[in-house]
């Protein structure tokens, strides 16, 4: 199964909050829908743009935009690098990309370490729940980060 945009802009809502406060209080009733609360935190705390949030939020995610949401969840002092990686050894994340900064950080951290052996990220893939677990995983607990020889 697949994530959709909205599970990330929740996740990276409550990563951001705890992370921030300690803590996570959201208000469902907000709103009348029950995401409006997450959708709105993240827009204020400049988690998400207003322009990420056109189009089908309920549609599956590409890895590169769950990615990008969720990093965007915590301040770049939480993301230490660990990995030595350029994006040359990331095959198919491309310098020019809008994402290619975030992914880029995300190996580093040892939050992202792409498929075995190829290392590839596989940006426009959906994400499946499993992958979306793996990566909040290591958001929320350092010490569960991966290191990884890319060289």
């Amino acid at each position: 199964m697949s994530a959709c945009l909205l599970s990330g802009e929740n996740l990276a809502a409550r990563i951001h909050s705890i992370y921030v406060t300690g803590q996570e209080d959201f208000d469902q009733s907000v709103g009348g829908v029950w995401y409006q609360t997450y959708v709105d935190y993240a827009l204020e705390n400049g988690i998400v743009s207003q322009a990420d949030l056109d189009g089908d939020l309920n549609q599956a995610a590409a890895r590169w935009q769950f990615a990008k949401i969720l990093a965007a969840s915590l301040p770049s002092e939480a993301l230490g690098a660990i990995n030595e990686v350029s994006l040359q050894n990331i095959p198919d994340v491309d310098a020019p990309a809008d994402y290619a900064s975030v992914i880029l950080a995300l190996y580093q951290a040892g939050i992202l370490t792409g498929d075995a052996g190829s290392h590839a990220f596989r940006p426009d893939d959906t994400i499946t729940r499993a992958e979306a677990a793996a990566i909040i995983t290591r958001m929320a607990d350092s010490d569960s980060r991966m290191t990884v020889d890319m060289g």
